[in-house]
């Protein structure tokens, strides 16, 4: 069975947004390293994975999805914000084909929209710690082709260079910061990020299994 302090309540910050909102996160939020693409993208097709159908859930305004979705025929974007669904039309985007990337409503445990056995790639950039995850390994289990892949990925945040002066002290500093004063008000999902998702629930943690390696 899956840890018991996995995720299951709704998030509710990035739910919340409003269009300007997400207009302005849109505006500051980086795009991800092509090595980072690349590398998934190598690994989904090594294992006989297609380039028909991608889904990115969670997908804010579309950062994710419309850099990755060029390499697919079809790319969708789903996402609980309204406001966040919004900016990403307004920014729109296309896949190799063409076609408009379709972006839409929809929470991670619903997958609205979304046919059975129609996804070759589903991913979420910087989402999946919010996410209810034995709901959502369970409707990945169905939307993914046999053959399909799940590509979840986030980052530790801001980090201090190596070329800063005294970095290994200022570190030890921050650190001892988050531990001693901030952990308190962590989420749950925050946690699993900072940890680079190392105890991020898997599939095969639920009974029965959804997913097999």
């Amino acid at each position: 069975m899956l840890e018991e302090n996995h995720c299951t309540s709704a998030e509710q910050t990035f739910r919340s947004f409003t269009s300007v909102a997400a207009s302005h996160y849109a505006q500051f939020r980086l795009d991800y390293h092509p090595t980072l693409y690349n590398t998934l993208l190598k690994q989904h097709t090594s294992t006989g994975g297609k380039l028909d159908t991608l889904l990115d859930v969670g997908c804010g305004p579309g950062t994710a999805v419309r850099t990755l979705g060029t390499r697919f025929q079809h790319a969708i974007g789903l996402d609980p914000s309204e406001g966040m669904i919004a900016t990403a039309k307004e920014l729109g985007g296309t896949s190799g084909s063409g076609e408009p990337i379709r972006f839409a409503v929809s929470g991670a445990e619903d997958l609205s929209g979304v046919a059975n056995g129609s996804i070759d790639l589903l991913i979420a950039a910087t989402a999946a710690h919010w996410f209810n995850l034995p709901a959502f390994w369970a409707r990945a289990a169905k939307v993914l082709k046999s053959g399909g892949s799940v590509g979840l990925w986030t980052h530790k945040g801001f980090r201090f260079a190596d070329s800063v002066p005294n970095v290994v002290a200022i570190r030890a500093a921050v650190d001892a910061i988050r531990k001693e004063q901030l952990l308190g008000y962590d989420r749950h999902g925050s946690t699993l990020s900072q940890d680079l998702y190392v105890n991020l629930p898997m599939p095969w943690g639920v009974d029965p299994p959804r997913l097999r390696l």
